[in-house]
Protein backbone atom coordinates (compact mmCIF):
# COMPACT_ATOMS: atom_id res chain seq x y z
CA UNK A 1 0.00 0.00 0.00
CA UNK A 2 1.47 3.37 -0.85
CA UNK A 3 0.34 5.16 2.47
CA UNK A 4 3.28 2.90 3.86
CA UNK A 5 5.81 4.40 1.68
CA UNK A 6 8.34 7.39 2.08
CA UNK A 7 9.93 9.47 -0.73
CA UNK A 8 12.73 11.55 -0.70
CA UNK A 9 12.14 14.17 -3.06
CA UNK A 10 15.47 16.52 -4.16
CA UNK A 11 15.31 19.06 -6.66
CA UNK A 12 17.01 22.23 -6.91
CA UNK A 13 14.15 23.89 -8.00
CA UNK A 14 11.58 24.64 -4.68
CA UNK A 15 8.85 25.35 -7.10
CA UNK A 16 9.59 21.96 -8.87
CA UNK A 17 10.28 19.88 -5.98
CA UNK A 18 7.08 21.24 -4.18
CA UNK A 19 5.00 20.55 -6.97
CA UNK A 20 6.47 16.77 -7.38
CA UNK A 21 5.78 16.97 -3.46
CA UNK A 22 2.37 17.59 -4.08
CA UNK A 23 1.37 15.15 -6.66
CA UNK A 24 2.53 12.76 -4.29
CA UNK A 25 1.07 13.77 -0.41
CA UNK A 26 -2.59 14.41 -2.13
CA UNK A 27 -2.83 10.65 -1.77
CA UNK A 28 -1.40 10.75 1.31
CA UNK A 29 2.31 9.33 0.61
CA UNK A 30 4.72 10.13 3.08
CA UNK A 31 7.19 12.73 1.14
CA UNK A 32 10.11 14.55 2.29
CA UNK A 33 11.28 17.17 -0.17
CA UNK A 34 15.04 18.82 0.55
CA UNK A 35 17.03 21.36 -2.48
CA UNK A 36 20.04 20.58 -2.13
CA UNK A 37 22.02 17.45 -3.07
CA UNK A 38 24.33 17.64 -0.58
CA UNK A 39 21.65 17.93 2.48
CA UNK A 40 20.28 14.66 0.67
CA UNK A 41 23.08 12.81 0.70
CA UNK A 42 23.43 13.53 4.65
CA UNK A 43 19.74 12.53 4.87
CA UNK A 44 20.30 9.57 3.11
CA UNK A 45 22.43 8.07 5.61
CA UNK A 46 20.44 8.84 8.32
CA UNK A 47 17.19 7.71 7.01
CA UNK A 48 15.55 5.19 4.62
CA UNK A 49 12.84 5.42 1.80
CA UNK A 50 10.93 3.49 -0.13
CA UNK A 51 11.63 5.51 -3.21
CA UNK A 52 14.08 8.31 -4.52
CA UNK A 53 12.99 11.10 -6.64
CA UNK A 54 16.08 13.22 -7.94
CA UNK A 55 16.20 15.70 -10.24
CA UNK A 56 19.39 15.53 -12.42
CA UNK A 57 20.91 19.23 -13.08
CA UNK A 58 22.12 20.50 -9.60
CA UNK A 59 25.27 21.80 -7.86
CA UNK A 60 27.44 20.95 -6.01
CA UNK A 61 26.93 17.40 -7.85
CA UNK A 62 24.54 15.85 -9.89
CA UNK A 63 21.17 13.38 -9.68
CA UNK A 64 23.38 10.66 -10.85
CA UNK A 65 26.29 11.26 -8.28
CA UNK A 66 23.74 11.50 -5.67
CA UNK A 67 21.90 8.52 -6.20
CA UNK A 68 25.65 6.31 -7.04
CA UNK A 69 26.26 7.96 -3.70
CA UNK A 70 23.17 6.43 -1.95
CA UNK A 71 23.74 3.26 -3.24
CA UNK A 72 26.94 3.36 -1.03
CA UNK A 73 24.62 3.60 2.00
CA UNK A 74 23.94 -0.20 3.15
CA UNK A 75 20.38 0.79 3.20
CA UNK A 76 20.08 2.58 -0.10
CA UNK A 77 21.69 0.22 -2.57
CA UNK A 78 18.37 -1.59 -3.34
CA UNK A 79 15.92 1.64 -3.31
CA UNK A 80 14.48 2.51 -5.81
CA UNK A 81 15.01 5.90 -7.28
CA UNK A 82 13.87 8.32 -10.45
CA UNK A 83 15.82 10.68 -12.00
CA UNK A 84 13.99 13.63 -13.49
CA UNK A 85 15.42 15.94 -16.53
CA UNK A 86 14.82 18.22 -19.04
CA UNK A 87 17.86 17.59 -20.28
CA UNK A 88 18.42 15.23 -23.45
CA UNK A 89 20.25 11.92 -22.20
CA UNK A 90 23.61 10.98 -23.93
CA UNK A 91 23.73 7.08 -24.21
CA UNK A 92 26.49 6.90 -21.57
CA UNK A 93 23.95 8.97 -19.01
CA UNK A 94 21.14 6.21 -19.89
CA UNK A 95 24.05 3.53 -19.03
CA UNK A 96 25.06 4.84 -16.02
CA UNK A 97 21.25 5.02 -15.04
CA UNK A 98 20.89 1.73 -16.12
CA UNK A 99 23.96 0.72 -13.67
CA UNK A 100 22.38 2.40 -10.79
CA UNK A 101 19.18 0.30 -11.47
CA UNK A 102 17.36 3.24 -12.14
CA UNK A 103 15.01 4.80 -14.07
CA UNK A 104 14.65 8.62 -15.33
CA UNK A 105 11.23 10.78 -16.27
CA UNK A 106 11.98 13.81 -19.02
CA UNK A 107 10.17 17.16 -18.17
CA UNK A 108 7.99 18.71 -18.31
CA UNK A 109 6.18 15.88 -16.33
CA UNK A 110 2.68 15.33 -16.38
CA UNK A 111 0.43 14.52 -12.85
CA UNK A 112 -1.11 11.20 -14.25
CA UNK A 113 1.95 9.45 -15.55
CA UNK A 114 4.29 10.65 -12.82
CA UNK A 115 1.80 9.16 -10.25
CA UNK A 116 1.54 5.69 -12.39
CA UNK A 117 5.59 5.50 -12.81
CA UNK A 118 5.67 6.05 -8.79
CA UNK A 119 3.04 3.76 -8.28
CA UNK A 120 4.72 0.64 -10.87
CA UNK A 121 7.63 1.11 -8.82
CA UNK A 122 6.73 1.12 -5.35
CA UNK A 123 4.40 -2.17 -6.20
CA UNK A 124 6.84 -4.23 -7.56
Amino acid sequence: MLKDKKILVVDDSHEFSFLLSSLLKVHSIDVVSIDAPDLALENLKENEYDLLIIDYLMEPFDGLSLISKAREISHHKLTKAILVTAKKLESHELQEIKRLNAVYLTKPILPNEFYKRVTDLLEK
